[in-house]
């Protein structure tokens, strides 16, 4: 079956065009429900039933630019000392702020990129633009809101781009998967010969590293060390800010696939970046939490921190939501602050900006 008979299965042909009829009259003629209901004698109630189904099965696409909130915004960037900062007002419920967030950040990501192709095409240098992306419900909403065949070879003039997942993916659990998957979604919205996605895959890591040493050597016997690299060495980091009262899904299977507690880590940390858990004082040591300095292999907040510190690198974190309002301050703190850009709600941003 067609995908165009999928979305209009159970609606006969006639309902078609009449709906047809009420979202050009509606959308393009710029006509009331009342009046449409005046032209062709339906019921008001039917006319807006009829709008609706068409919104739903994507008759009409509807899409939204958030407007940013600049007195917020310089209000972080001077407070915090942040490099730049985009805020935009919170919806009605969190999926609405996360679908905004994305869409706030979705082409401001894409501007910082086309900048940095100009300026390799500028210098004559061959040298790829390379984006690292962690995982996380928010990270994946800026993902889906990137433009369909944003960056082409017409637009990239010989500037490759490289996309890289910011951890090794272990293949036991689904959830593990989840930034690689990320990185898939973006190679997807960019289909284009000039953009290359990698994944950092290897099978189930059975055993505890005790050394970071360990984890490179065990990286390179799989033949990813050169992408690890590579994906630590990006010019544009993408982030998540977690909060463990509202823990993503596929880090708490992650937690739950080494045997790691939850609720020793809620108890110890304040949020995580990268699964990489903090709280007021640093972020945790192997000796804190050692399971997951042992079992995870990630891109560390250190070296996000020496990136955000290079003026020609930027480390977007992407945060909303109340819940998340004690993690993102902490992590503002200076002794953790691993990013310099920061994109958020307004509540957020408020509660950050609140004396006390």
């Amino acid at each position: 079956m067609s995908l165009y008979n999928t979305l209009y299965t159970g609606i006969i042909e006639n309902d078609l065009r009449l709906m047809w009829h009420c979202v050009v009259r509606h959308f393009r003629d710029d006509l009331s429900i009342s009046q449409i209901h005046e032209e062709i004698r339906i019921p008001r109630t039917k006319v807006s039933q009829l709008l609706k189904e068409a919104i739903r099965i994507g008759m009409v696409r509807i899409d939204f630019d958030p407007p940013r909130l600049l007195q917020l915004e310089t209000g972080l960037i001077d407070r915090w000392g942040l490099r730049d900062a985009i805020v935009i007002e919170a919806g009605r419920d969190m999926s609405f702020t996360m679908r905004d967030i994305g869409r706030a950040a979705a082409p401001y990501l894409e501007g910082i990129i086309g900048k940095l192709v100009i300026d390799r095409q500028k210098q004559n240098k061959g040298k790829p633009v390379r984006i690292s992306f962690a995982c996380g419900r928010t990270v994946l909403e800026v993902v889906q809101a990137l433009r369909p065949a944003y960056f082409s070879k017409a637009n990239l003039h010989g500037v490759g781009l490289e996309i890289y997942p910011l951890n090794v993916s272990d293949t036991a659990a689904f959830a593990a998967q989840f930034p690689n998957l990320i990185v898939s979604a973006v190679k997807a919205k960019w289909s284009s010969d000039e953009v290359t996605a990698y994944n950092l895959v290897v099978k189930h890591i059975d055993r505890g590293f005790e050394t970071e040493e360990e984890k490179l050597k065990y990286l390179k016997a799989h033949g990813i060390h050169q992408l690890f690299e590579n994906a630590s060495n990006a010019d544009i980091f993408v982030i998540g800010i977690g909060a463990f009262k509202d823990i993503n899904p596929g880090f708490r299977e992650i937690l739950r696939e080494k045997g790691i507690e939850q609720h020793k880590l809620m108890q110890l940390a304040e949020g995580e970046i990268n699964y990489q858990p903090f709280n007021a004082r640093g972020f945790l040591s192997v000796e804190e939490v050692p399971e997951i300095h042992r079992r995870l292999i990630s891109v560390s907040t250190l070296t996000l921190k020496k990136a955000a510190e290079q003026p020609d690198k930027y480390v977007l974190a992407v945060a909303c939501g109340l819940e998340k309002v004690n993690a993102v301050k902490t992590s503002l703190a200076r002794n953790n602050l691993c990013y310099n850009i920061l994109i958020t709600d307004d509540q957020v941003a408020d509660a950050l900006l609140r004396k006390g």
